[in-house]
């Protein structure tokens, strides 16, 4: 029943559309029955498509998979587990840090889509990637990037197409136009 698939802890609710629309108004939380936690400014639920909206400086965490997100703007397609942002969109995964303009999230495959000016950052290893689209597949710890990619190591600055990170392995694989 997907009207129990979210809680609503907010300050204020205004239940619209015949009881198809809860608007939160005035900073809240809501959590969802498998693990997902959201925070933000103001939400919009659609209870007949399963839809959340949220706007303003949003949190998600993802209590089972131990993933952060932060961002200005969140569609949240729930029947199908995915999440998408907008602005100032960051993700946080262990010791794993990745900000861009617009992110995809799949709750399902738990991999992280990022678009338009992205920054990935491994904080164990000291390693930044840089590119205008990236994909990180959680499970197995690696990060692909495409398109005017930068690899940046201590002192060691890779430019290529794309990169392949595995940080587990520790092993990275350039192509196409690599310069060193």
């Amino acid at each position: 029943n997907s009207s129990e698939q979210f809680n609503f802890d907010v300050t204020k609710i205004e239940i619209t559309e015949d009881g198809n629309r809860f608007t939160g108004l005035d900073r809240g939380k809501i959590s969802t029955s498998d693990g997902l936690i959201i925070k933000a400014d103001s939400f919009d639920y659609y209870k007949n498509t399963n839809i959340l909206k949220a706007r303003g400086n949003i949190i998600i965490y993802d209590e089972i998979k131990e993933v952060w997100i932060y961002s200005e703007k969140l569609t949240y397609l729930k029947n199908e587990g995915k999440i998408f942002t907008e602005k100032n969109s960051k993700a946080v995964h262990k010791n794993y840090e990745i900000t861009a303009n617009r992110f995809s999230y799949n709750e399902i495959t738990n991999v992280i889509k990022a678009d338009d000016n992205v920054k990935s950052f491994d904080n164990l290893k000291n390693i930044i990637l840089y590119s205008e689209r990236a994909t990180y597949l959680i499970n197995e710890n690696k990060i692909f990037t495409e398109n005017k990619s930068k690899l940046i190591d201590q002192d060691l600055i890779i430019t290529a197409n794309k990169f392949y990170y595995n940080q587990v392995l520790n092993t990275i694989k350039a192509e196409q136009k690599v310069s060193i």
